[in-house]
């Protein structure tokens, strides 16, 4: 996973703001300026996956990220220049027929080989070569704004976020490598109880995924000469045009009751305009012409989506419409907090003209919840029923762009921990649920809580549910399609030494059952996080994760039957202020291990162990240099709902960081 140190999180303990550079007075005002430059080099070890295609093999990357904002008056102009270099790719590593990338199953032929040779790479490594590692620089994110008074305009590239992610849900999420924009206007006006939030643009998330080497810019061209079992063609694009439009109104702020109506419209386009012939999605002339905010004509969109991975039945839809209804109580004094908001979202395709389907049908959401204290102890309550409601994912092939495949314009509510990686499928598009967490706060040192969540899922095992909440299938197949799942934490928080030490923990677990009675999913988790004051300057601290797991269909066991697999972290810190944090970090994992495994010429490494060291300097107020060798285990990371997959990482990082 791309967990790049949890170092990173005890380099918070020495962490500081960054500050903008103050210039002489221009026409009376002050001239700030703010440049942060972030620049990533990083050097992969021998792959240790069974298929070395996921990792890459040995190959290198430096990425540059380069962002400057200037403030004037009420005006602020901002850009983001990113930048990314490649060497040693799978392309080059293959460069002659008798060439071998290494691995944990051993070496993997870049010759065809025979027919029946599964230590082969060639078939795969060119059309996903023609993906990944672009050499590129391009400005990822540019924007200009006015805010004065009531008003505040952005034009260029903005987040936002309504009904909670419900409706819309552009934003960044570091730990995922995930940072979606709307590039275009965005506009606000807020005066006494009243707001209103309009935007309008094009879909703008981050081009240049890290931990993989993909990107969303155009394939590379493939020759006549490169393969002859893959077709010669032309760049190809993989990415389409987004249009969003979206806008919030709100009636009550700071007051007993707020009331909010949120809406947005997806108008998924065709990156290109596409000739007569083309096929799958592939451009088939290199004049195929281009449109500034893409190619909507129905022909054109068809082809582009047409062939596109469609989880469910939402990737696909060409028209996505979301509106939202919510009530806020954010002061009922003792009694607390309340909110709950409802949903409905309408999918279509391209029109009866089109091969896509043109009726999605509809889906229906509602969330709610509450929040209330009484004394030293705090209650919280969620609650969410889902119906046909999906995240409006991206338009672009989810199955030859993974580390993508997820990203979207919408992200519903959870009710999950924040870390949640147990929601497989569709699980969210289907679902009743509800959690309840109690606090209690023994005295100022020390808070107790205790949490459960019920939810039932028809989605996890099925694309989809009908407006009714029940699977169109006989009630003997509905009920393999159902699942049933419980889970529960209890945990606590100790702070101590004047508040300058801490133990936090944690420990839960999960059960999935289907309709049928059979266990689909279970865990044990313990989750613990522990610091100590040494002296005014020094400080250790521990953060670790460990679960037991068993989910049906994987880590399968010789007799052809699911076995539970143990996985976790320690990673240990030592902090010494206000320049150093020095890190060293143990993972492991039994899932589904490799016969045998070679790292930094070891052979017979132990295929379930990860080590790794690390460390931060600040060598200046506001800039540091980060460093990381070793390893670490990949798997299915979540923030928030939001997932993706991760390879495991072998090699060494740095990372450095100015700020001016």
């Amino acid at each position: 996973m791309k967990r790049w140190v949890p170092c990173v999180a005890i380099a918070m303990l020495v962490s500081s703001p960054a500050r903008a550079l103050d210039l002489p007075l221009l026409l009376g005002k002050p001239l700030k300026i703010d440049v942060t430059e972030v620049t990533i080099v990083s050097q992969r070890f021998d792959s240790r996956e069974v298929n070395p295609i996921s990792e890459g093999g040995t190959w290198g990357q430096w990425i540059n990220r380069l962002n400057a904002k200037v403030e004037w008056n009420h005006f602020t102009v901002g850009v983001r220049l990113d930048s990314a270099l490649y060497w040693n790719t799978l392309a080059q590593q293959c460069s002659k027929p008798t060439n071998t990338i290494d691995s944990g199953a051993g070496p993997f032929l870049c010759s065809p080989g025979t027919p029946t040779n599964p230590n082969t790479v060639y078939p795969t490594y060119l059309a996903d070569d023609t993906r990944r590692y672009q050499n590129s620089i391009y400005p990822a994110k540019l924007w200009a704004g006015y805010k004065h008074g009531a008003f505040d305009v952005t034009v260029g590239d903005a987040y936002v976020q309504f009904a909670r992610g419900l409706v819309l849900s552009m934003r960044k999420l570091d730990d995922l490598g995930i940072d979606n924009t709307v590039r275009g206007v965005k506009a606000s006006v807020t005066k006494g109880p009243f707001a209103m939030t309009f935007v309008a643009g094009m879909a703008n998330p981050s081009r240049i995924d890290e931990a993989s080497g993909q990107a969303l810019f155009v394939t590379k061209r493939v020759t006549d000469q490169a393969s002859p079992i893959y077709n010669p063609r032309l760049e190809q694009p993989t990415f389409g045009a987004d249009q969003i439009f979206g806008a919030e109104l709100q009636a009550g702020r700071e007051k007993p009751v707020v009331l909010t109506t949120s809406m947005s419209y997806i108008n998924r386009c065709a990156p290109y305009n596409y000739t007569t012939g083309a096929a799958a999605g592939r451009i088939t002339t290199s004049n195929a012409g281009t449109a500034l905010f893409g190619a909507c004509d129905n022909a054109d969109v068809t082809t582009w989506l047409g062939p596109l991975s469609a989880p469910g039945a939402d990737r696909t839809a060409r028209h996505v419409a979301t509106i939202a209804q919510a009530i806020e109580l954010p002061k009922m004094g003792k009694l607390g907090s309340f909110y709950i908001v409802g949903a409905l979202q309408s999918r279509d395709g391209a029109g009866p003209d089109s091969s896509l389907v043109s009726d999605y049908g509809t889906g229906t959401a509602l969330y709610a919840t509450y929040t209330g204290s009484v004394k030293n102890v705090t209650n919280t309550v969620e609650f969410k029923d889902y119906r046909n409601f999906y995240a409006s994912t991206a338009s672009l092939n989810g199955k030859d762009l993974s580390a993508f495949q997820f990203v979207a314009w919408s992200a519903v509510p959870t009710i999950e921990s924040i870390t949640q990686d147990n929601m497989l499928g569709n699980f969210n598009v289907c679902v009743t649920g509800a959690r309840v967490r109690t606090d209690v706060r023994l005295n100022k040192e020390v808070l107790v809580y205790g949490q459960g969540i019920g939810t039932n899922s028809r989605g996890e095992q099925n694309t989809t549910c009908d407006t009714g909440g029940t699977i169109t299938q006989p009630p003997a197949a509905r009920d393999g399609l159902t699942d049933w799942v419980v889970d529960g934490v209890a945990g606590f928080q100790w702070e101590f030494e004047k508040k300058r030490s801490h133990l936090y923990a944690s420990l839960g677990g999960r059960q999935d059952w289907l309709g049928t009675g059979q266990t689909f999913l279970y865990q044990g988790e313990l989750i613990y996080n522990f610091s100590k004051y040494i002296s005014k300057t020094v400080a250790i601290e521990f953060l670790g994760r460990h679960r037991v797991r068993q989910e049906f269909g994987h880590n399968v066991g010789p007799d052809g039957l699911a076995e539970a697999w143990v996985e976790g972290e320690n990673y240990t810190g030592l902090s010494i202020a206000p320049k150093w944090v020095i890190t060293q970090g143990i993972e492991y994992s039994t899932f589904e291990l490799p016969a045998n495994t070679k790292f930094a010429f070891i052979d017979k490494y132990p295929s379930w162990l990860y080590l790794s060291v690390g460390g931060t300097y600040k060598f200046t107020k506001d800039s540091n240099i980060r460093l990381f060798v070793g390893q670490q285990r990949g798997g299915l990371k979540c923030i928030s709902g939001v997932c993706r997959v991760f390879p495991a990482y072998e090699g060494a990082r740095l990372e450095l960081t100015l700020r001016f």
